[in-house]
């Protein structure tokens, strides 16, 4: 009806921190306490939009663990809100606020059949395997273990294993950001200049650091790498960096 909306969708712990309301339906009485609870207050008509509680929050973080941890899927949360002006190419962390959150989606993206074997190959070389992703944490593990890259499958003990994402290691001092990395298998919810702190605590340890990327925003961890890897479908910016 020529109303702009601003449609939005990212990691579920990122869009649900910035929606102040939801679009209700059947799952959604009281704090979507119909997934495994119970609720006084009576279900909202589907399709009204609805006050985001702490408790629909926390719900659909638990939904989306249960998702990433046990079945291995991906989650993606999906929002929107109304446009109050023409935002063009320009998009400011205020436009993102309040938002109404919809839906989550969940996707089932397998490794590689060969992605397992490759990885005990480097194993055997010699070459230490950090899975860095953009993905949830229990999604990352989950997969991680499938592949043997995390767990008793990754040839080491897997307390001398460690897995954290960005804002876990944004967290740590300098000091125990170089203990980690001597440690680190999984590196989840990454940015990329995450990517690029890595290489250099690594390359500061003496290893030589051989970095995958695809995307424009890995070009500076590939160039700072002693070996940068750009994948077959990779933007030319990661090929020719």
């Amino acid at each position: 009806q020529g109303q702009r909306l601003l449609l939005v969708k990212g990691a579920p712990e990122s869009v649900l921190g910035r929606c102040s309301h939801a679009l209700a339906n059947a799952d959604t009485p009281g704090d979507i306490a119909g997934r495994g609870g119970s609720s006084s207050r009576a279900a909202p008509p589907e399709g009204e939009v609805v006050a985001m509680t702490e408790g629909m929050r926390r719900s659909l973080l638990e939904i989306m663990a249960q998702y990433g941890g046990a079945q291995a899927l991906r989650c993606l949360a999906l929002a929107f809100k109304p446009a109050a002006r023409e935002l063009g190419g320009s998009i400011s962390p205020l436009d993102e606020a309040g938002l109404t959150f919809v839906a989550m989606a969940a996707m089932h993206d397998p490794p590689r059949r060969e992605c397992a074997g490759a990885i005990q190959t480097c194993r055997r070389a010699g070459i230490r395997v950090i899975v860095v992703t953009g993905d949830n944490q229990a999604t990352a593990e989950a997969v991680c273990r499938d592949i043997g890259a995390l767990g008793i499958d990754a040839g080491l003990d897997p307390e001398q294993l460690t897995s954290l994402t960005g804002a876990e290691f944004d967290r740590l001092s300098p000091e125990q950001q170089v203990a980690a990395s001597k440690s680190l298998a999984v590196f989840a919810r990454v940015e990329p200049l995450h990517k690029l702190r890595l290489v250099e605590l690594l390359r500061a340890q003496g290893h030589v650091v051989a970095m995958t990327g695809d995307g424009v925003n890995d070009a500076p961890a590939l160039v700072r790498a002693d070996i940068g890897v750009a994948m077959g479908s990779g933007t030319a910016v990661a090929k020719h960096a």
